[in-house]
């Protein structure tokens, strides 16, 4: 019995490792070329129109066609202030699209650790059923929520980058 709680002990310092790195690690980032660029009189739509590239970690927003990147999206969205320089309704749809993204992140984080700790529990502690019953669906519960809020998200992204991009072609 001692050596099975080493186990578990053992286990769930793992899970915590693993969590607390990639929490650090997932934050997003901002690209460290200048975006004042962005503002610039001579910016083209070749130039400056942004896009999103998806990868197997997360989502960068690349500008022009030479895909500078402007910011790394992996867990929780950056602040980016280029939005105000071209146009309100871009910055408007951003904001939402951090705000949702930044929650469903944080369901989604809270729902797989959830999800994790009951699984550990029900493999460590057979007498006890309620927990690990309650921690598992409560870990799906939040890990749904947090799908729908990025999907959310996702569309307020498209929206924003669709009218930065539009005053590129008014120019």
């Amino acid at each position: 019995m001692h050596n099975g709680n080493r186990s578990t002990m053992s286990i769930t310092h793992r899970l915590a490792v693993t969590l607390a790195t990639a929490a650090t690690i997932s934050f997003g980032s901002v690209a460290s070329s200048p975006l004042g660029l962005l503002a610039q009189d001579n910016c083209t739509y070749e130039t400056c129109a942004l896009r999103v590239r998806r990868s197997l970690i997360g989502h960068r927003i690349v500008r022009g066609m030479q895909e500078d990147r402007v910011a790394s999206i992996i867990l929780f969205a950056p602040r980016l202030e280029m939005w105000r320089e071209r146009s309100d309704s871009a910055s408007a749809h951003y904001a939402a699209f951090r705000t949702k993204h930044n929650v469903g992140a944080a369901f989604s984080l809270t729902g797989v650790a959830a999800f994790a700790a009951g699984t550990i529990i029900a493999l460590a502690d057979r007498g006890n059923e309620t927990v690990p019953v309650v921690a598992i669906v409560g870990g799906l519960t939040f890990t749904m929520a947090g799908f729908v809020y990025l999907l959310q998200a996702r569309n307020r992204l498209s929206q924003a980058i669709w009218w930065y991009n539009g005053t590129l072609l008014r120019e």
